[in-house]
């Protein structure tokens, strides 16, 4: 600290200045201690510049404030800027303090301000080129004492807003969206906001943000990430919130960027009402790679996880090693998975629900452990369609097709086409509709699916030219099959589903299976005797298998070469099943997707090997409760009734 400079002797102005001279540093009334303040509000406000040099001690920082001759200047000790050095704490309106530090921060060589525990109300914003952080008590902090709770002060308001080009740190404290620190009009403020600087390209300045130790309770929003990247997160929990973390590429302002690339560890989500994770990627910007490592989730009145836009390329979210336990499905589903005009590829559900919305070509995708998965498609433009055959699931699994058990007037099952891989029916479906869209499965009915007899049947015939006979050695069930002969192209050379259904009940479930030993085909589908319809395309020689609902085929059902060659086709499969209504219809199309054959091993936990039932060689059982000296699981070696079964993975004693 300066030394004052004192006048002549025998000024008549000495004594004013030597008083403060003696008492700049110390306060002689007190013993000699230092000049000090607890409050902030008792810091000394009538200084001059003649009072140049004189320094406080504030008892709540330990940290010294000393006059300029103009404004304070705060000797920061331990490596951190106190905010309680710049102002006192109100809980009802701190903005002003707050940024006065961060200001400070970000043009000194100190890099971290500590908000001691307490409660704050603010909106501050944290920009430019340095890297700061901000970090509370919650954890004990550097005076220990309280949490360090804020809350923004406005509805709708962000306590942090954040649009730096370098990595912002916020650590150690809780953040509240409460109206008032008492609990009362929860959800009516947000937490964390950040999003890129105008003009600033994303390419070169992601804008990260990286957040530890942190509670969001009871916010609208927790954190709001607008097209900003490679975000870190650990040790986050959101309670009550209706959004914990909402992430968007796209806008007005970022139509070119995307926001993803996070890391999350250690995080877990209770109570949100709406979603507890939304990431949205659509305006093909899909570059993502989010990884939930470690996460849990549970007791989520609303959905878990919103993905718009994912699903392809380095586009994906994944879950390592992440827990879903009692979600509710009042609202939504657990994992929900919206891939407008993207391939939806490599997700795994394991114990858990989802929905995927949209998108053509799902594959890569499996179910296990009970797992629940629903389809919703809205088939027009360019969603691709329907691509079953690449969906793996296990017997305690379920595959739900929206699309088939909804209303077409919802969009489900609506629509000008539906494609397949190897089809497209361009029929609308659904109860209202007389048309007949078909989707590619995995061979999956048994001989016997519930009480209807999967078979060749004998209602089929041919005309004009067509020839049709049955054979053996070839086909799914019975080694049987239809072998079609089809002339080249001809309107009248057809192979007859139904000629006619007068008498019937009104809605049809229609399932086969075709393929073609010349690895090509085009069959055309004919309805009515009026044409229309589409084309499924045979090739590889290998079965493919379709199934469909429709009503309203008094004029029958039919098949033709819609090739310029002759063709031959092979029919197998092919059952016919009429309902009453269109749900019991919709019902039993749903039970051809998540229906196993019985020759496919699976897995499933229990305390013992079965003592009745029939199972197959590579059948496991995982222990559920496993014990020194005992067995991990079981392996079933000979198939039978129960068969054999051998343990494996014994535990050290």
């Amino acid at each position: 600290m300066p030394n004052k400079q004192l006048p002549a002797i025998g000024d008549s102005n000495w004594g004013v200045p030597l008083n403060s001279y003696i008492t700049q540093t110390t306060d002689n009334t007190n013993g000699g201690g230092f000049n000090s303040f607890t409050n902030f509000v008792d810091r000394p406000t009538n200084l001059t510049v003649d009072d140049k040099g004189k320094t406080y001690l504030n008892n709540r920082t330990n940290n010294f404030h000393e006059w300029t001759g103009t404004t304070w200047n705060v000797r920061h000790t331990g490596g951190f800027v106190n905010v309680m050095d710049y102002g006192a704490i109100t809980s009802t309106n701190d903005t002003a303090v707050v940024q006065a530090a961060i200001d400070y921060v970000q043009g000194s060589n100190i890099d971290k301000l500590y908000l001691p525990g307490g409660a704050y109300s603010f909106e501050v914003n944290i920009s430019g080129d340095k890297c700061i952080t901000v970090f509370g008590a919650s954890r004990g902090g550097p005076s220990g004492g309280a949490n360090t709770q804020v809350k923004a002060i406005n509805p709708g308001g962000y306590a942090f807003s954040t649009h730096s080009t370098s990595v912002q740190h916020i650590e150690d404290m809780a953040i509240v969206g409460y109206g008032d620190f008492g609990g009362g009009n929860p959800k009516i403020s947000n937490g964390i906001r950040c999003f890129p600087i105008p003009g600033v390209p994303q390419q070169s300045n992601f804008n990260p943000i990286m957040i530890k130790n942190v509670n969001f309770t009871a916010c609208d929003i927790g954190l709001r990430k607008d097209a900003c990247l490679f975000g870190k997160f650990e040790n986050i929990n959101f309670f009550g919130c209706n959004i914990g973390v909402f992430n968007k590429g796209g806008g007005t302002l970022y139509a070119s960027l995307y926001s993803g690339f996070d890391q999350w560890n250690h995080c877990y989500w209770a109570g949100c009402e709406k979603v507890c994770v939304y990431y949205d990627n659509r305006n093909n910007y899909d570059e993502n790679q989010t990884k939930f490592e470690n996460c849990w989730f549970e007791g989520n009145p609303g959905i878990v996880c919103l993905a718009l836009g994912t699903g392809i390329g380095l586009s994906s979210l994944k879950f390592s090693h992440c827990w879903f336990e009692a979600n509710s499905q009042n609202r939504g589903q657990n994992i929900t998975i919206d891939g407008v005009t993207y391939v939806i590829q490599g997700f795994v559900f394991k114990f858990a629900r989802g929905v995927i919305e949209h998108g053509g070509l799902p594959n890569g995708v499996s179910l296990s452990d009970r797992s629940y998965l629903r389809l919703n498609y809205v088939a027009t433009g360019n969603e691709g369609g329907i691509h079953l055959d690449e969906i793996q699931y296990d017997e305690s699994s379920y595959l739900d097709l929206g699309m088939v058990g909804d209303s077409s007037i919802g969009g489900y099952g609506a629509g000008t086409s539906v494609m397949a891989e190897y089809a497209m029916l361009s029929y609308p479906s659904g109860a209202t509709n007389a048309g007949l869209n078909v989707y590619k499965t995995k061979n999956n009915r048994p001989t016997h699916t519930r009480q209807y007899f999967n078979q060749v049947g004998s209602r089929f015939g041919v005309d004009g030219g067509t020839l049709a006979q049955i054979i053996s050695g070839d086909g799914i069930y019975g080694n049987k099959c239809y072998k079609v002969d089809f002339p080249i192209n001809n309107s009248n050379a057809l192979f007859n589903i139904e000629n006619d259904n007068t008498g019937d009940l009104q809605y049809f479930v229609l399932t086969f299976a075709v393929k073609s030993p010349q690895s090509n085909g085009n069959l055309y589908f004919y309805k009515n005797n009026v044409g229309g319809g589409g084309n499924i395309v045979i090739k590889d020689n290998k079965w493919h298998t379709y199934c469909g609902i429709f009503k309203d085929t008094a004029y029958g059902l039919a098949f033709k070469n819609s090739q310029n060659i002759a063709n031959t086709v092979l029919f197998s499969k092919v059952q016919w099943v009429t309902f009453a209504t269109y749900q019991e219809a919709a019902d039993y199309l749903k039970s051809d997707f998540y229906a196993l054959p019985p020759s496919d091993p699976i897995s499933w936990h229990d305390s013992a090997i079965p003592t009745t039932g029939t199972y197959v060689k590579g059948d496991v059982i995982y222990n559920t409760s496993p014990t020194p000296g005992g067995y991990m699981g079981w392996t079933c070696i000979i198939a039978g009734t129960p068969g054999t079964w051998k343990g494996f993975g014994l535990i050290e004693a």
